[in-house]
């Protein structure tokens, strides 16, 4: 997916655009995490351990629910199961580090990532998601399995971790679930007590109430693949992806606990200005996000803004957007011609960045939501394609339909530049059909 500093710069070179936040409906502060864990927390690392336990009433449970269970004998098979499974793990982890990124306010951009380039963010994180969850896609492509990428329910749960995965404004709290999974594993593996972050980690670990930090999903992949190689099992070898997937694991990792810790203690330099940001209320001004709801729906924009029709447009034009995306990188994944990944990258710079950002500031977070449209997964290129161009068209007449209500820095023209592009490759004739590339024949 994206590759390197030159994608990653690409990621972030975006353009702050301006406006005023909106008042939140009082109906979402019932739907916002709770904040009172932690009102006694003081910077000293040394009290966390009795403040959490006595704000939380539990221990670490025993079990350590990121241990993958097998379920297959084949290797194949599971192997399979395995990659389907990580694939939606680092799915729904990207989209978590976007919303908490979109949700923060103008002054903490740098906490966000907007224009940060490679400087530690919640969006260069979202990024290493992004590519390891195109190392899955590719790895399955080349065991002649299609890619993966249906779009998550939110709460997402997964074996894999001991908590659901949602959607949700920057917190203390979602901050504790992002250092319990981005951390080092030698910090939550129980070995490790004469650390210097050992009291932090321990009282993280109370505060969420989760075990120690197994070895998790990767190994299992790496030993299923080497497995069904052992087997004579008809497959490629593997070798070169899974060792992109341990680099991708533990390169960053220190600087992400770092900076996730940082956060969380409040000492991080955007937060210099104002103490310990997370004591304030979620409606002083300078609280670091916005307050949204959590895992939010089209059905709840409906319901609770109803009279606000324009705010549902916007949501249902980012999930437009964001299924645009999604279908550009299944092309992408199934055909191997770039143009569709650079389109797919266009796609979620562009748009849905731009609605990412801007729905918090009226009161509502974008919700990625899957768009209920026919699956084409099992057509061929050319007939794929002509839902792509189906997409694409609606996603243009929807944005024209929105006219000034559109976010100021939303690029009206993409869908049309998309089209454009299509046809300067021989994917689109001037008629509108649609004709698959040699690429993809």
């Amino acid at each position: 997916m994206l590759r390197g500093p030159r994608s990653r710069d690409r990621f972030f070179n975006w353009k702050d655009w301006r406006g005023s936040s909106s008042q939140v409906p009082e109906k979402f502060r019932a739907l916002r995490s709770r904040r009172t864990i932690l009102r006694a927390f003081t910077a000293s690392a040394v009290a966390m351990p009795a403040i959490l336990t006595a704000a939380t009433g539990a221990a670490p449970a025993d079990a350590d629910p990121s241990s993958a269970t097998r379920c297959f004998t084949d290797p194949v098979l599971e192997l399979v199961r395995l990659l389907r499974n990580a694939a939606e793990m680092e799915h729904a982890a990207l989209l978590q580090f976007s919303y908490s990124a979109f949700s923060l306010k103008t002054g903490y951009e740098s906490v966000s990532g907007y224009n940060s380039k490679d400087a530690m963010s919640l969006l260069v994180i979202a990024i290493d998601r992004m590519k390891r969850l195109g190392v899955f896609n590719r790895m399955l492509g080349a065991i002649g399995a299609p890619p993966h990428l249906v779009p998550p329910h939110f709460p997402f749960g997964s074996d894999g971790y001991p908590f659901s995965l949602d959607l949700e404004p920057l917190s203390r709290e979602a901050l504790a679930r992002f250092i319990w999974r981005e951390a080092p594993h030698a910090l939550f593996d129980d070995r490790t007590g004469g650390s210097s972050d050992a009291v932090f980690v321990a009282g993280i670990r109370t505060m969420l109430a989760v075990p120690a930090r197994g070895a998790g999903i990767y190994p299992a992949i790496v030993a299923a693949a080497g497995e069904a190689r052992a087997a004579g099992a008809d497959l490629p070898d593997l070798t070169r992806w899974t060792d992109v997937l341990q680099l991708l694991e533990q390169r960053g990792r220190d600087d992400r606990f770092r900076f996730l810790k940082g956060l969380f203690l409040g000492s991080d330099p955007a937060f210099a200005e104002h103490g310990d940001v997370w004591r304030l209320p979620v409606t002083d001004p300078t609280y670091p996000s916005y307050e949204i709801p959590s895992n939010p729906t089209t059905d709840l924009i409906r319901s609770s803004l109803g009279s606000d029709s324009a705010v549902l447009a916007l949501a249902h034009l980012g999930n437009l957007q964001y299924a645009t995306t999604l279908s550009l990188l299944d092309l992408f994944f199934r055909h191997h011609l770039p143009a569709y990944r650079s389109l797919a990258v266009a796609h979620m710079t562009g748009p849905v960045r731009s609605l990412g950002r801007y729905l918090p500031r009226l009161g509502m977070g974008l919700p990625f939501e899957a768009i209920d449209m026919a699956d084409s997964s099992a057509l061929d290129a050319k007939h794929r394609l002509r839902f792509v161009l189906a997409l694409l068209h609606e996603g243009q007449a929807a944005a024209e339909a929105l006219g000034p209500r559109l976010p100021p820095d939303y690029p009206l023209t993409v869908n049309r530049d998309t089209i454009a592009k299509l046809g300067e490759v021989g994917m689109v004739s001037d008629s509108g059909s649609v004709t698959a590339p040699a690429a993809a024949q």
